[in-house]
Order: structure tokens, then sequence, then C-alpha cells
């Protein structure tokens, strides 16, 4: 069963952060260059994402820890 742990990590940093999916206008997702995805499977990394949302720029670092980087 695939986890996909970016997934989870993007919607834990929604919560925290407290914002809708709505409010998400776009997502960058990092993955190893041994990540499953190029393969058609399950993520097998953990990423580094950066969102730009209606609030700001937000980054998830690979252990999960949020990095503004810039908020309106």
């Amino acid at each position: 069963m695939c986890t996909c742990e970016h997934k989870h990590r993007l919607a834990a940093a929604l919560e925290v952060m407290d914002l809708e999916r709505d409010d998400v206008l776009e997502v960058l997702t990092a993955h190893d260059d041994d990540c499953g995805r190029y393969e058609e499977r399950c993520c097998s990394c953990r990423p580094r994402i950066s969102l730009k949302t209606t609030a700001g720029a937000i980054q998830i670092d690979p252990d999960g820890a949020l990095r503004i980087l810039n908020l309106n």
C-alpha cells in the first residue's frame, strides 16, 4: 500500500498553517533522484515541498519542518 509520504506532509502543513486546499495556488515537490515516483511507483523519499498560497510562500523541509519564506 502506498503511503504517499509527501501528501501526508502537505496535509499536515496545511492544518498547522490553518489553510484550506483552495488556499494553495501552486505546489512544487522536489523528489530525490532515486525516488519511486520516477518509475511510476509510490514516493520512496522525503522530498522538499514548496507551496505558493494565498497567505504567501511556505517550504516543507525533508524533516517536515515548515519554513515561512514570506507571508502576505
